[in-house]
């Protein structure tokens, strides 16, 4: 099967982590695959590593609309997929074009990853998402919300969360007092951490302040860390969340690293799991914590509602409330027995959730799709 992906975009977000991801997993399948992103951009240096096929001239910088037309066309017209993946809203239009303007019938798939607030229900949207065979939203909140705010008929919609690499995310394969080695770590304090690109919206505020209280009123050795860079075009808040940790706690017991290739390590380094976010797509982050079989308290909102259940795999707060991240941190720190429990329910949650079973899912709907075409 001949498998077009596209990612558009000069970012290297957690959009384009899926779509690498993605591809390498088909490509491991046997499938021959190709992904159409933006000339220069950070997927197609990703590509490069990872020595996936891929092809330039999607929404390039400085390209007219028609050049870009002109490029998505050549595209379709030497490769020849049997199905076309699109990852990313913004994407949909140069291919959709292409395919009605050549009466090109290949089966259109879509994701759509993240929430939208703009209103897509135009006769011009209505064109676009009339070409989609199939829709995958990451979770029920992002379903409820393409529905809610485009003109794609409910019954092409279908909940497909996303997988966890369950060899890579083992807590058995690392070694905590290695790994905490390798991150300059205190080998004998309680480790509190998070994953996630400093942003706003990511909850790094309340992270550091209750942070602070727990460093305050308790008597352990803790530690923080805060694993993800700052967002781009996010630089000024990153640097107020660096400020304000300087403030609150000492140097020595907290430390910001930059993302790493493998997260799996860094979450062998914690003891507790901290996913403060206000309202989250879905939560690649907490899924992969609870993998590895982390204990975690959590924000319920949003797509997090799909894999969480509260008090069971997790224990929950309300998104922007620190003191309430603080005591249940707290009910962790003083209860073993729950830590314990919290711990392995999380991690039997992420086994079904397997990414394999994810790629495996995706292949048989794209050869569904491509029968259905031919008869």
């Amino acid at each position: 099967m001949k498998i077009l992906q596209v990612c558009g975009g000069y970012s290297m977000g957690g959009l384009e982590q899926q779509t690498i991801k993605i591809a390498k997993g088909l490509i491991n399948k046997g499938h021959e695959l190709m992904i159409y992103c933006s000339k220069d951009s950070l997927i197609s240096s990703k590509c490069k590593t990872e020595n996936i096929n891929y092809s330039e001239g999607l929404f390039d910088i400085g390209n007219n609309v028609f050049k870009n037309f002109k490029n998505t066309y050549k595209i379709l017209k030497k490769f020849k997929p049997d199905i076309i993946h699109v990852q990313r809203s913004h994407d949909l239009f140069p291919i959709v074009l292409v395919l009605y303007i050549y009466k090109i019938n290949t089966p259109l798939v879509f994701t759509r990853r993240m929430e939208s607030s703009i209103n897509k229900k135009t006769f011009f949207h209505k064109l676009i998402y009339k070409r989609i065979n199939k829709a995958y939203a990451i979770s029920s909140f992002i379903k409820d919300n393409l529905i809610a705010t485009t003109p794609i008929k409910p019954d092409k919609v279908e909940v497909l969360n996303n997988g966890v690499d369950l060899k890579i995310f083992n807590p058995l394969n690392y070694d905590k007092k290695t790994c905490r080695k390798k991150y300059d770590m205190p080998l004998d304090a309680t480790i509190i951490g998070m994953v996630g690109r400093i942003s706003p919206m990511k909850g790094h505020k309340e992270f550091v302040r209750a942070a602070s209280e727990l460093f305050n009123n308790r008597n352990d050795k803790l530690f923080f860390a805060i694993i993800g860079g700052a967002s781009v075009g996010e630089e000024s808040f990153a640097q107020e969340i660096y400020q304000l940790a300087k403030t609150l706690l000492p140097s020595s017991n907290f430390r910001f690293y930059e993302f790493t290739d493998s997260v799996a390590e860094a979450l062998a380094t914690m003891d507790i799991f901290i996913f403060p976010s206000y309202r989250e797509s879905f939560g690649n982050a907490l899924l992969e914590a609870m993998a590895m079989q982390l204990p975690i308290v959590t924000t319920y909102a949003g797509g997090v509602k799909d894999i969480i259940i509260c008090g069971e795999n997790a224990l929950c707060i309300e998104p922007k409330n620190h003191l309430q991240l603080v005591n249940a941190v707290n009910q962790l720190l003083n209860n073993e027995e729950l830590k314990i429990k919290i711990s392995i329910k999380a991690r039997k949650t992420a086994e079904k959730h397997n990414f394999e079973n994810y790629i495996n899912k995706l292949e048989n709907d794209y050869l569904d799709l491509i029968k259905k075409l031919n008869f």
